[in-house]
């Protein structure tokens, strides 16, 4: 199944990774389509015709891979990084030796592919991971590829430490903000799991028991929660909670707005630059520091300092005013007196604090 943004293929649960890897990259596998089209004539072409996991799977890469590739292109149009078909490898099987694994959904940098599993293989209790194909797993996998195309990060080992966690919370960001849920792959987890201390979800950006400040978790990170699969997608928490947080004072539209326009100024690391780069992407008058800087600048830092994000513009000096009142010949008085007329002159003298 190939469209301009996607190339699905699936390998129809097939536990050899390399096997099924190699087959989806060369297009040798089998499409799923239920059509004979005569040459010539009309055609409607009917995917997943009798339901099916795998059948089902595909269909999700396809429409939901094409809807985020969509979604972003509407916060910039003449961004034509990702104008190609990134190949999304469904149903790979998880080996049977390995009861109730974890679903698998990630992005490969080089060569380009999103790889999801198929169902794991049930525990006793009956607890497996379902399809990884859900929407907000692929919105996620498929914003690594954005932020591939758009900054090159590649993730350098040098800073990897810092540009691993910004891939993972803008690709939170970007699943929440689209799918209009803080739950990142809600509903993976069989109803079987329940009070097996399975989550039930892969990340969560507005989890509340959590400690998300970016002064907490840098470099240190302690206390991550038991669904956080690995430090990078917990220290990412501090930027996809900052915008979360954000939504919810100035709202879905204008927050998509805000994050599109960051993407293309970031230089894409966790470090106290982001908070600049926010402001500045809000920014109307190329002073991030004015009142009157940006239409969203004190919810911004009200947000994000939530989360540990520092305030970059310095306080004001305060002063203080003495204001010095003079009677006839310019002779300093005090108002009040009989020597000072009520229409006497006045001077106002600052002082620095």
């Amino acid at each position: 199944m190939t469209g301009p943004w996607a190339e699905v293929a699936s390998c129809n649960g097939n536990t050899n990774y390399n096997a099924c890897l190699s087959a989806a990259l060369s297009h040798s596998l089998d499409p799923l389509v239920a059509c004979a089209p005569v040459v010539g004539s009309a055609a409607n072409p009917v995917f997943n015709a009798v339901r099916s996991e795998y059948g089902t799977a595909q269909v999700n890469a396809y429409s939901i891979t094409t809807r985020t590739h969509d979604w972003f292109k509407d916060l910039n149009c003449a961004f034509r990084g990702i104008d190609k078909p990134v190949p999304v490898i469904t149903n790979l099987g998880i080996s049977p030796s390995f009861p109730g694994t974890k679903a698998i959904a990630l992005y490969n940098f080089f060569p380009e592919y999103i790889l999801l599993s198929a169902k794991t293989t049930a525990l006793p209790n009956g607890c497996h991971d379902r399809n990884a194909a859900l929407n907000t797993t692929q919105s996620h996998e498929y914003m690594h590829f954005i932020i591939d195309q758009l900054l090159e990060l590649e993730l350098n080992p040098a800073v990897t430490q810092l540009e691993h966690p910004f891939h993972e919370g803008m690709s939170d960001l970007c699943a929440a903000l689209l799918w209009d849920t803080p739950a990142i792959g809600a509903g993976i987890d069989s109803p079987q799991c329940a009070g097996s201390g399975v989550s039930g979800f892969r990340s969560h950006i507005d989890d509340p028991n959590i400690n998300t400040r970016f002064d907490a978790i840098f470099p240190d990170p302690t206390n991550f929660p038991s669904w956080c699969s690995s430090p990078p997608h917990c220290k990412g928490l501090a930027i996809s909670g900052a915008f979360w947080d954000l939504r919810k004072t100035i709202g879905d539209a204008a927050t998509e707005r805000l994050f599109g326009d960051f993407m293309f100024l970031t230089h894409g690391r966790m470090d106290g630059r982001i908070i600049v780069e926010v402001l500045t992407a809000d920014d109307l008058d190329g002073n991030i520091c004015m009142e009157s800087a940006g239409e969203h600048q004190l919810a911004i830092l009200d947000a994000f300092g939530l989360h540990g994000w520092t305030d970059p513009c310095p306080l004001p000096t305060e002063d203080t005013v003495d204001v010095q009142w003079t009677g006839p010949g310019g002779v300093p008085c005090r108002q009040g007196d009989a020597a000072c007329p009520s229409n006497g002159d006045y001077v106002v003298i600052l002082r620095a604090a």
